[in-house]
């Protein structure tokens, strides 16, 4: 199945929203076996999408998915755009207003006669359930083409695919395509190829690429074949050791450690200083972690360091809040102060200031305490203070796992 994917909205133009809808369809529907051969971001502009659908109908694509513009606002244009061009009447929908009107209301909020907009739907073609938005979606039929209209807010567009488009890709009887994903920290995207690309040149009918992030790198893999699939995963994570490979599904690295800590029974307490509560809020954010993070200390003033976490005035004074000496002892410190069976420490210079010839910018200290042993391992980032966070975050979480399973 062909796929053609538009992504209507000026905020993705200006650059004010990232457009991470685009890759979450394409890898969502590449898994089903669709081929998406065309996407275009576009404006809300009743001109600029008439000119796109000219062009993508001499594509004839089997399917078009739209995500955008479907709100209350007066540059909410899609819907009616889209109708009058494929010359599709509309009608008001009075039951689904009076269904906006109570959940409206149940969240006291006084409904707006913007809102009515939200309740036209065509007088053909299939309207598409949205449970937890106000934005229905559209499915439409023309010429070869089917046309998925669907809103832009990520949660509520992912949702319609899951429950919607999913289900009518696979009546159609696409020829199913296997996937698998190793997903790797520490190692470049370069290292990674280097090691690994002989593995694919040796299996063409196996598709791959490599996706680099903070987080470190992900090797995707498609094709017709199980077994091929499978084989070239095994021969990966034969070459890549355990130290650099987090995962071998989609979970993210936070998610890996609560399910680890939980089936370890494991306790985790975090001392953060140059991260800020990074490394606690990535735990947090994951249903469960309750059952195994204990808390943490932000000691990002090196008086709190010593009073809050007792880390030794002296260490402070002798190598300074960014050394071996204070990250060890932050570690040993939050493992003794709260009772838990693990504790990380992070202290660091994420920049762009701060740095000395010594302990240039993006110089970082993480340790890991247990009950019987204690180490710290340090590394230089650059001198990007979001980046610095974000990879000092994965860096520790990635201690903490392989301390979870020695």
């Amino acid at each position: 199945m062909n796929v053609i994917i538009i992504s209507i909205g000026d905020e993705l133009l200006s650059g004010n929203t990232v457009n991470t809808n685009f890759s979450w369809i394409g890898q969502k529907l590449a898994g089903l076996g669709c081929s998406i051969i065309y996407q275009v971001t576009i404006a809300d502009d009743k001109s600029s999408i008439c000119e796109a659908l000219d062009k993508i109908f001499l594509m004839s694509p089997d399917l078009i998915i739209t995500t955008g513009g479907l709100g209350p606002t007066s540059d909410d244009i899609t819907r009616k755009t889209i109708f009058d061009y494929l010359s599709i009447n509309e009608k008001f929908d009075d039951s689904y207003w009076e269904i906006l009107k109570n959940r409206f209301y149940e969240m006291g909020i006084k409904i707006g006669n913007s809102n009515r907009s939200q309740a036209m739907v065509p007088n053909q073609g299939i309207v598409i359930d949205n449970p937890i938005g106000s934005a229905r979606g559209f499915h439409i039929d023309h010429k070869k083409s089917s046309i998925i209209i669907l809103p832009g807010v990520p949660s509520e567009m992912k949702n319609m695919i899951n429950d919607y488009v999913v289900a009518f890709i696979n009546k159609q009887g696409v020829e199913k395509q296997y996937t698998s994903i190793i997903r790797t920290t520490g190692l470049s995207e370069s290292t990674i190829f280097e090691m690994t690309g002989s593995i694919f040149h040796k299996n063409s009918n196996c598709v791959m690429g490599y996706y680099p992030s903070y987080a470190g790198v992900d090797i995707r893999m498609r094709g017709k074949s199980k077994k091929l699939i499978n084989k070239v995963h095994f021969d990966i994570k034969n070459i890549l050791n355990e130290k650099n490979i987090y995962s071998e599904s989609d979970k993210n690295m936070e998610q890996i450690i609560v399910d680890l800590a939980i089936e370890k029974n494991k306790k985790i307490a975090i001392a953060e200083s140059c991260t800020g509560g990074l490394i606690g809020h990535r735990i947090t954010q994951i249903s469960g972690s309750s059952k195994i993070f204990e808390g943490g200390f932000i000691v990002y003033n090196d008086h709190l360091k010593e009073k809050v976490l007792g880390v030794n005035k002296l260490t402070l004074e002798k190598y300074g809040a960014v050394s071996e000496e204070a990250a060890q002892e932050m570690a040993e410190n939050i493992l003794k102060n709260t009772g838990s069976d693990l504790g990380l420490s992070v202290t660091g210079i994420a920049g762009p200031g701060g740095g000395s010839p010594d302990k240039p910018v993006g110089t970082v200290y993480i340790g890991v305490a247990s009950d019987d042993s204690v180490y710290v391992v340090k590394r230089i980032f650059k001198s990007d203070r979001k980046i610095n966070k974000l990879k000092t975050s994965q860096l520790a979480l990635n201690e903490l796992r392989m301390k979870i399973i020695e």
